[in-house]
């Protein structure tokens, strides 16, 4: 029996040359559970160079919908240089919707995605993803590593919560949401993970700690639902 596994990676695994050797040290540790009958469907997200891309242009008077294009744009991309790591166990190009993902999964134990229309983070895509395959995991790693109980940018004494009521981390993103800025998770992802009671993990993008949570442990923080 088919286990399903969807792994949002931080964009910031693209960014640079040691990001790109973690990304491949996940790969290959992801690789070792695909005898254990596990399919992963990995989302890119678009890094510091879409970022830096839609800071310039929203400044320049772009709109959302066009910055989120460009985004977009980035993450398939990235999703491309993560096929050609992942190799003949991926489906061979990124997936563009989730009735796409639907239809071919099965053929591979590895599927790719970046963005798919604008308005929906690559997040949200995520989520998407696992509630249409009845995941049983949601991964969502991200720089910060998980939630804290206060802006760890900011405050040196900031602790991470390892768990956090749904509701509450709601709260927390709500006020962020623009285009090529979902910190953590946005208010569409999380309002799947809610209605479909997804096991989601806020985690580090490391190799270790993916494999910590696909073996029933707690790296960063769990969403309670």
């Amino acid at each position: 029996m088919n286990i399903y596994v969807v792994i949002k990676l931080t964009g910031h695994l693209f960014d640079s040359s040691n990001m790109l050797s973690e990304l491949n040290q996940i790969i290959q540790t992801l690789k070792s559970y695909t005898e254990k009958d596990y399919i992963f469907v990995l989302v890119t997200g678009g890094g510091q160079i879409a970022r830096k891309h839609i800071k310039y242009l929203r400044d320049m008077g772009i709109n959302e919908y066009y910055l989120d294009k460009i985004g977009i744009t980035v993450t398939r991309l990235n999703a491309e240089i993560l096929i050609r790591l992942l190799g003949v166990d991926a489906y061979p190009q990124p997936l563009i919707s989730i009735d796409n993902l639907l239809s071919n999964i099965g053929k591979k134990v590895f599927y790719v995605m970046g963005g798919i229309i604008p308005g929906i983070s690559t997040n949200a895509v995520a989520a998407l993803s696992a509630e249409a395959l009845s995941a049983k995991l949601f991964i969502n790693t991200t720089i910060s590593g998980g939630v804290f109980n206060k802006d760890p940018e900011k405050y040196k004494d900031a602790k991470l919560l390892k768990t956090i009521e749904i509701n509450r981390l709601y709260d927390i993103i709500s006020e962020y949401e623009k285009a090529g800025h979902y910190p953590l998770l946005d208010r569409l992802s999380i309002n799947i993970i809610r209605r479909s009671r997804i096991p989601t993990y806020i985690i580090y993008p490391k190799a270790d700690y993916i494999a910590e949570v696909l073996e029933g442990k707690n790296p960063g923080t769990k969403v309670i639902t």
